[in-house]
């Protein structure tokens, strides 16, 4: 490379790089997978990773809100600060073919994906020598717990202070984690087909609270006497079925999502079920209408209780605001777009979607705090959250993500790091950190009071 290259002889240079490194990508990408873990629990992956970036030189902190790692790349002088950052976590699966034993823990969200592709950027610009010819600082996020499971273990958590939030970003914001970062980066993969391999995300996202529900009844025997007893499963069947008659009342344009899950049905099979508890996101487009159709699950579930003498306690947890096509930055997204073409081809990238996806992640926390965009690359097929999710393409689940961050980092902190300070600029923030932190406890304390 030449002693002072100009921005697309180091591109170039950055990309052969990654080539030249693209087998210990998706070796760790392949390990990741093989040792799924559930969300602040990830211990093997937060080693890992820390392992990955010292050895490349980089600044490195681990157990950041709990389980996170958070490493840094310095350039030259001040211009500002990139972070591309990859969820940790697995989904719970226990069917998939690589779910773990105990856990039932699968990566067949692809998170693995997302961490692989961080550490190939990593990778790609510290072997590359990139960082003495730009201008800002690059941070390497492992960010813990955005699957939102195990409800019950992460309110523990919260109620112990070991963390402020269930979600993993929301932690990060509400500890200061994500300060100082003007723009933020992260991937997901998805079904593209044969044809594309990447996409930069113009569209948007459901966002959703969390319900944690208990119905209250009283035991007797199941068989000689159960009309001494107040059976609480059917309290919350009756409940679930009043839910089900309010679906209608749903605007279409909101995207309300209610999906309940029964996680204990009773002790035993011989004695009225005094103990019945269910879990469920509210999903939709607004925080408004989520708010609505809380009140409506509300109300059916005190229904429920009361046709059957039972009681019902609800917790109300702060979950992901919606992704906002608004908070994109048209800029940021052609500068993804272009450097997917100039990776890959222009025939691999799939330009200007705008879809709009009525499931969730916390990226939209963040995308209202910060500049922030995402990719969808490929690479993986089947349903995801399922069984049948794999990766059928390692170069493009791994490899193509870390070339495409790699090349945008340079654009952005080139010259000055003008191309991030323009970004920044052209972003209006709907929260302060503290603002986001506020609004949540505020919302969650006035919001589902029934009707």
């Amino acid at each position: 490379m030449p002693a002072a290259p100009t921005k697309e002889q180091l591109k170039q240079h950055v990309l052969a790089e990654i080539d030249r490194q693209a087998a210990e990508i998706k070796s760790i990408g392949r390990e990741i997978w093989n040792n799924p873990e559930l969300g602040y629990k990830e211990k093997k992956t937060g080693i890992l990773m820390a392992e990955v970036l010292r050895g490349l030189g980089a600044q490195c902190r681990t157990g950041v809100g709990l389980t996170g790692v958070k490493g840094s790349l310095s350039g030259r002088g001040a211009g500002g600060v990139v972070a591309v950052a990859g969820d940790m976590d697995s989904v719970i699966c226990p069917e998939h073919p690589n779910a773990d034993i105990e856990t039932g823990g699968a990566h067949s969200c692809g998170h693995h994906g997302q961490v692989a592709a961080v550490l190939g950027t990593a990778i790609g610009l510290a072997g590359a020598g990139a960082m003495q010819w730009l201008d800002g600082e690059v941070q390497f996020l492992g960010m813990p717990a955005e699957e939102y499971v195990e409800l019950d273990f992460r309110r523990r958590l919260v109620d112990k202070g070991i963390v402020p939030f269930v979600g993993g970003k929301a932690t990060w914001i509400a500890l200061g984690e994500l300060d100082g970062i003007d723009l933020y980066l992260a991937s997901h993969s998805g079904q593209m087909g044969g044809e594309y391999l990447v996409s930069a995300q113009r569209g948007g996202t459901n966002g959703f609270i969390g319900k944690m529900i208990r119905f209250r009844g009283r035991e007797a025997h199941a068989g000689g006497a159960p009309h001494v007893g107040i059976n609480a499963l059917n309290a919350a069947v009756v409940a679930l079925v009043a839910l089900n008659a309010q679906r209608d009342t749903f605007l279409e344009s909101e995207a309300i999502r209610i999906h309940p899950i029964i996680t204990k049905g009773g002790d035993l099979v011989n004695v009225v079920p005094a103990d019945v508890r269910l879990e469920t996101y509210v999903r939709g487009r607004t925080l408004e209408g989520i708010f609505d159709a809380d009140a409506k699950l509300e109300r059916a579930m005190r229904g429920g209780a009361m046709a059957l003498g039972a009681e019902v306690d609800m917790t109300t947890l702060p979950g992901y605001l919606p992704q906002r096509p608004e908070l994109a930055i048209p800029a940021v997204c052609d500068l993804l777009d272009a450097n997917g073409a100039l990776a890959m081809g222009p025939e691999r990238v799939k330009r200007g979607t705008a879809e709009f996806s009525t499931a969730s992640s916390d990226f939209g926390d963040v995308s209202h705090i910060m500049p922030a965009a995402r990719i969808t690359t490929g690479g993986v097929d089947g349903p995801g959250h399922s069984k049948d999710f794999r990766v059928t393409d390692e170069y493009a689940a791994y490899v193509v993500p870390a070339k495409v961050f790699a090349l945008t980092i340079i654009d952005l902190l080139w010259d000055g790091a003008a191309a991030l300070r323009a970004a920044k600029a052209a972003y209006t923030p709907v929260f302060t950190p503290d603002g986001y932190v506020r609004m949540w406890r505020e919302k969650v304390a006035a919001g589902g009071k029934g009707g």
